[in-house]
């Protein structure tokens, strides 16, 4: 307790120290925005349609013996109602709590795991769709995903079967004994699919083109194959066991797989595809190397380009061939040296004991947490900014817990001044391109826990306030140097702004006598 109560005071000292506003922010209002209640009861988890026009949820739930399963799980009645009211509709019943319980697939139809087995890790799978039916699709189900264009695919005792619009659904001739699969991002790529068979069946990876259609082949790709996954552009790449180390390929549709390197532990595609990455030469003791390769269009993969040594986290930028790490990392105190680069460029390295980064989406920004000792400890944010020349760095603030860049790349967010823990914090903002010489953050808010960036209306982002009653927190809209108050005692993830404007949010209360769902309108 000594510890976190002088941690916390180190925070707020700091804070003071870079000069932060003292005036009060405008806060949320004791009455919250009016809202709607959709659906009355107990809720343990809330999920929106694509186009947010209906809400499924779990509700009716029993606790599950401890050591079966994750502390928490329980199994649940699934049910589905209308975004804008009306009868609550029940979809399943016995369905987990974990993610893979229900999901809604990209063209807007609900699947879930009824009756679900926590020992045997199997389900009945069920489809529930606009017009209000709900129909059984598979018994023993133990894995299932869906793609564009209504394609869906499980795997039951083994067997893998597809099913698309306008076809009969069936098993796929010889894809027996599978344990998980892959669609391809488009809905017309090929191969559409990737499946790999259960590790005591030889773990063989498999590739299909347009799964379900008439004549459609499946072959074998590799033997013993471990991590698989297409990229943006419906290529592949997978890991395959070669004596004690994993062997990572490259693979395009009907070709044959280019080995690109051995003794490899993760990868990665660049955003358009064009570009992969991936740790290779990890030993005892010893974090893996970073390495990138170029992927053509046409033609062989580039020999791949060691970047970095002793890499224990990178990340690709979201829209370009730019690369951040975490170099010489330490999985003691999670933190090492922050580095950037790509194919063909000279690594820059940013900073020492860094902890945590965010790289904007072109890459020619990069916010990150650094570790510092030097007059007391602290755990600094840092902005640093890339053009023609050397990097530009820039100390925002101190005692930070948590930060972002908006997706509109004018600001970065971030939270300070903390108590309780990290849960009460103040909320500030800075340009993109940093400070000017004499200016200061901008408050935007106080005592928040959480903050999300509204993907659906660029300038606004939905805060959350933690409650030290139960385990809920209060939620508010952000926009335009304004806080409003929408919902109180609101289940921790539950919260989401239904497209495809983003004017309604939806989420659920626990507070007793008000449990339900609800949805508030937030224009």
């Amino acid at each position: 307790m000594a510890r976190v109560l002088r941690s916390c005071l180190l925070v707020a000292l700091a804070a003071a120290m870079v000069g932060c506003p003292k005036k009060e922010v405008p806060q949320p209002g004791q009455e919250p925005r009016p809202s709607t209640r959709v659906a009355e009861g107990k809720v343990a988890a809330l999920r929106a349609s694509p186009d947010g026009a209906f809400l499924a949820y779990l509700t009716g739930c029993a606790a599950l013996p401890p050591g079966l399963v994750p502390r928490g799980t329980q199994r649940c009645e699934l049910r589905v109602v209308p975004a804008t009211g009306g009868t609550a509709q029940l979809v399943a019943e016995g369905v987990t709590t974990l993610p893979h319980g229900f999901a809604w697939t990209p063209d807007g139809a609900l699947l879930a795991l009824d009756g679900y087995d926590h020992a045997t890790g199997v389900g009945r799978l069920v489809q529930w769709d606009r017009s209000g039916g709900v129909r059984a699709i598979g018994d023993g189900v133990s894995f299932y995903a869906a793609a564009p264009g209504g394609r869906i695919g499980w795997v039951a005792r083994g067997a893998l079967s597809i099913a698309r619009p306008g076809a009969a659904a069936g098993p796929v001739e010889g894809a027996t004994r599978v344990a998980t699969f892959e669609f391809a991002p488009s809905p017309d790529g090929a191969p559409s699919l990737l499946a790999r068979r259960e590790s005591d069946a030889g773990g063989e990876l498999l590739a299909m083109a347009r799964p379900g259609a008439a004549g459609a082949q499946l072959r074998t790709v590799a033997a013993r194959a471990g991590d698989y996954r297409f990229s943006p552009r419906g290529d592949y790449a997978f890991t395959v066991r070669e004596g004690e180390v994993e062997a990572l390929a490259f693979a395009r549709a009907g070709e044959k797989p280019a080995p690109l390197r051995r003794n490899v532990q993760s990868f990665s595609f660049a955003p358009g595809g064009g570009a992969i990455a991936f740790v290779a030469d990890l030993a005892p003791g010893r974090q893996g190397d970073l390495w990138v390769a170029m992927l053509p269009a046409t033609g062989a993969p580039s020999a791949p380009e060691k970047l970095a040594e002793g890499v224990g986290d990178f990340r690709w930028a979201a829209e370009a061939t730019r690369l951040a790490w975490l170099e010489r990392f330490d999985p003691a105190i999670r933190a090492g040296a922050l580095a950037t680069g790509g194919p063909g460029e000279k690594p820059v390295r940013l900073a020492e004991k860094v902890s945590a980064y965010d790289l904007s989406p072109d890459g020619t920004r990069v916010a990150f947490l650094e570790h510092v000792l030097a007059g007391g400890y602290s755990v600094n944010l840092v902005l640093a900014r890339f053009g023609s020349g050397p990097a530009e760095l820039q100390e925002i603030a101190k005692g930070v817990f948590g930060f972002e860049l908006t997706p509109e790349r004018d600001a970065l967010w971030y939270r300070t001044a903390c108590t309780q823990n990290g849960d009460v914090c103040d909320l500030y903002r800075v340009p993109a391109s940093g400070l000017a010489a004499g200016a200061k953050p901008e408050l935007l808010a106080q005592g928040i826990q959480t903050f999300d960036f509204d993907r659906l209306r660029p300038g606004r982002a939905l805060l959350g306030w933690a409650r030290a009653d139960r385990a809920s927190i209060d939620l508010g809209i952000w926009e335009k140097g304004k806080v409003t108050k929408v919902a109180t005692a609101a289940l921790p993830g539950s919260a989401a702004l239904l497209g495809p404007e983003g004017t309604r949010l939806a989420y659920a209360v626990v507070a007793p006598g008000q449990e339900g769902v609800y949805v508030a309108d937030v224009k």
